[in-house]
C-alpha cells in the first residue's frame, strides 16, 4: 500500500508544517549569528543550518501542496531537523 499526503492526518501535517517553519526560524537566526561572529570557525554550523533550511523549505512546499512525497518529509523532519535545531539551540546557549 502506498502512502500519500491524503492518508496523513491533517493534524499531523499541520504539526509537521509548524515544526518545519519553527526550525527554519531557528536555523536562520543561528546562521545569521554565526556569520556575524566568526564565519570561519562556525562554518560547520552555517553549513548545517543551510542544509536544514533547505530541507524544511522543501518539506513545507511538499506538505502544503499535498505531494505524494509528504509522508517522506514528515519522517525526514523528525529524524533530521529536530536534532539539528537542538544542536543550534545548544550552540546559541553557549554564546
Amino acid at each position: 500500500m502506498q502512502t500519500n499526503a491524503q492518508t496523513i492526518p491533517n493534524q499531523a501535517v499541520e504539526r509537521c508544517i509548524e515544526e518545519c517553519l519553527q526550525c527554519s526560524r531557528w536555523c536562520s537566526q543561528c546562521r545569521a549569528e554565526s556569520l556575524n561572529e566568526d564565519p570561519i570557525m562556525m562554518r560547520d554550523c552555517i553549513r548545517l543550518c543551510n542544509e536544514c533550511l533547505e530541507l524544511c523549505r522543501t518539506c513545507v512546499a511538499l506538505l502544503t501542496g499535498s505531494s505524494e512525497f509528504a509522508h517522506r518529509c514528515a519522517v525526514s523532519v523528525r529524524s533530521y531537523a529536530q536534532p539539528v535545531h537542538q544542536s543550534a539551540e545548544n550552540a546559541m546557549a553557549k554564546r
